[in-house]
């Protein structure tokens, strides 16, 4: 949301991150894929079922850097994640690039996580990794920054103490969000499992804002790249909780 409206001239920052939510970004082999994938190599000899313009999608272009796979070989399916989820069903496709919750239904039809945008399950190579920096964050207009800067100083403290709930006392936050959510307490669980809740900037903020510019541009979604830093605003959290911010941003507000 914050790098089109930013790229079409409005004054927009993000002022926190509230969660890293590249593990809920998922590729998912089919029964086919588990059959022929022995390599990340192997990825150019499927099917792969994915949205165009994805933002997995940069998952899957950093693995393939880091693994010396040719992403121009890889053959993609333009399909939304309930249809992949069918299609991988049926065999019509060797993997899905996706995300929850629709990949935990493509597991449950038999498909296997290969790697996400935070972990690699790929023999060998399993561990942590940084193939996708995407993160959920606290937007504001410069107007709002101007004219309320307690008001959103609250707004952050009271999310500090939320994102403390979510870390300290995961079943009576999971209850919270599925009621509101109105999902299945199970599910709610489940991808809340997936997301690392912190409100801590860092340069991996930085990095993945860069990074979702970059993707946008090339898919002419944008018509103009700027600086990642023009978008983030930290000294709000600053004030609020200084060790929150490992990463300090220059930018004025508009």
């Amino acid at each position: 949301m914050v790098v089109p409206i930013a790229a079409s001239g409005q004054a927009i920052y993000n002022i926190a991150p509230q969660s890293d939510i590249a593990g809920t970004q998922q590729i998912v082999l089919g029964k086919r894929g588990q059959e022929l994938v022995r390599s990340p190599k192997d990825l150019e000899k499927l099917k792969i079922g994915m949205p165009k313009g994805a933002s997995v999608t940069m998952a899957i272009e950093s693995m393939a850097r880091d693994t010396g796979v040719d992403f121009s070989k890889l053959q993609f399916v333009n399909l939304a994640p309930p249809d992949g989820v069918t299609a991988l069903a049926k065999g019509d496709i060797d993997a899905m690039a996706g995300w929850a919750p629709w990949v935990f239904n493509a597991v449950k039809h038999g498909g296997k996580v290969y790697f996400t945008g935070n972990r690699s399950f790929i023999p060998g190579k399993e561990g942590q990794v940084d193939w996708l920096l995407v993160h959920a964050g606290v937007v504001a207009s410069g107007k709002m920054l101007k004219e309320n800067p307690n008001t959103l100083k609250a707004v952050l403290r009271a999310l500090e103490k939320a994102t403390d709930t979510i870390n300290t006392n995961r079943e009576a936050a999971v209850k919270i969000v599925a009621r509101e959510m109105k999902l299945d307490e199970a599910l709610a669980r489940d991808i809340m499992a997936l997301n690392i809740y912190s409100m801590e900037t860092n340069d991996k903020i930085v990095r993945g804002m860069g990074d979702f510019i970059d993707f946008l541009y090339s898919l002419d979604r944008i018509k103009q790249k700027f600086p990642p830093e023009q978008v983030l605003y930290t000294k709000l959290l600053e004030e609020v909780d200084p060790k929150l911010v490992r990463w300090k941003s220059k930018t004025e507000v508009k």
